[in-house]
């Protein structure tokens, strides 16, 4: 299940029904439940034995910001709710500082079955692309902590490991 839902740039914080819908959907069949619209990536759980990933952050977006943009009470507002959000009028990537860290939510299929699931880290530079961090990047860590941080913040039960390169969910098993 794709699910456009949440708090937008508030850390670790997943709203109520959140939760509620997870599991639902689990119960419905699902397999995996990838969240997005946050523009913050949130913690994840796994709910009997299936991953949910409450917000995967950002991967095709760009926003250039103009002064205009930023003098608006509108993005005013908004910008109230991210921890670190300075405009910067020189960048295509006009996100909060935490934004800049990404996944690419990853489900390995054996014989039709979820076998694996987990992340590999992305990092947003100002050009708006997203790129793979490899282990011996530092950025790799600090998406990784920054994950285990939110998750942990959230009161979600994902328990995260590090495997060839990637992050793995633990307790993830196959489907029924």
């Amino acid at each position: 299940v794709s699910q456009y839902w949440g708090i937008h740039f508030v850390r670790a914080v997943i709203a109520d029904y959140q939760r509620d819908v997870a599991r639902a959907c689990i119960a419905a069949g699902a397999d995996a439940i990838f969240g997005h619209h946050a523009h913050i990536l949130k913690g994840a759980e796994v709910i009997d034995g299936k991953p949910v990933f409450y917000s995967l952050c950002n991967f095709a977006t760009d926003l250039r910001m103009t002064p205009e943009h930023a003098a608006r009470k509108s993005f005013k507002e908004i910008q109230v709710l991210a921890e670190k959000w300075e405009p910067n009028f020189d960048s295509l990537y006009n996100f909060p500082e935490a934004s800049r860290r990404s996944i690419i939510a990853r489900i390995e299929v054996s014989e039709g079955r979820i076998a694996e699931a987990g992340y590999l880290p992305l990092y947003i530079e100002d050009d708006a692309v997203p790129r793979v961090v490899d282990r011996s990047d530092p950025r790799f860590m600090e998406v990784a902590d920054y994950m285990k941080a939110v998750t942990e913040e959230a009161g979600l039960n994902a328990q995260y490991s590090i495997r060839d390169g990637r992050i793995v969910i633990e307790g993830v098993r196959c489907c029924a």
